[in-house]
């Protein structure tokens, strides 16, 4: 193999670990922007707008790559889930669900953004949408085992249901102004 292949090969592993390793780093400090109230069991935060966003930026391997990677840092005991949590407690926990979908949603919306590359407001809100149906669906299921199915969709759906449509808005807006679509712009 040529030297100049291996050298390019090896910058381009390195561009992906720090790609990765940086999405993580992201998303574990939009885990720290949070409201907790008294009577849900799921913090308020921006976590789910980064995990669209990483997984539309990064694309669907490096997207999904990031949030595992934020994942397994909080498993092995980095205090990066809300309120500074980790470890297996936190992730068998109320938001344990919720952090589970996040790996899916960032993939499959890397993969719709990549496929059908929206450019366009409502397509880009359509995809932003079905990745937190993706969430909802795994976060509310996990809920229900712990709280029945009326306790998980009246605490971890129903109070989030405005505030994460106005966060949708916002990430379609957003998406359309720095060209997140676009795979030559792509990490």
């Amino acid at each position: 193999m040529d030297a100049m292949m291996v050298r390019r090969r090896s910058w381009e592993i390195g561009k992906t670990v720090a790609v990765v390793l940086g999405g993580s780093l992201l998303l574990s400090l939009a885990a720290r922007v949070q409201v907790t109230l008294p009577y849900i069991p799921v913090p308020f935060s921006i976590t789910s707008m980064v995990v669209l966003a990483l997984g539309a930026r990064l694309g669907p391997l490096r997207g999904g790559c990031a949030v595992g990677a934020y994942l397994l840092q909080g498993l092995f005991g980095a205090p990066v889930f809300s309120s500074g949590g980790s470890g297996v407690a936190h992730l068998l926990g109320a938001t344990g669900g919720y952090l589970a979908g996040f790996v899916v949603a960032a993939t499959a919306v890397g993969y719709l953004i990549r496929r059908f590359q929206p450019s366009s407001f409502l397509p880009l809100l359509g995809v932003f949408a079905a990745g937190l149906l993706i969430i909802y669906a795994f976060g509310v299921s996990y809920l229900a085992l712990l709280l029945g199915w009326k306790g998980a969709v009246f605490s971890g759906l129903v109070p989030f249901l405005p505030i994460d449509a106005t966060k949708l808005f916002l990430l379609a807006g957003a998406s359309r102004s720095f060209y997140f679509w676009d795979r030559r712009k792509a990490c």
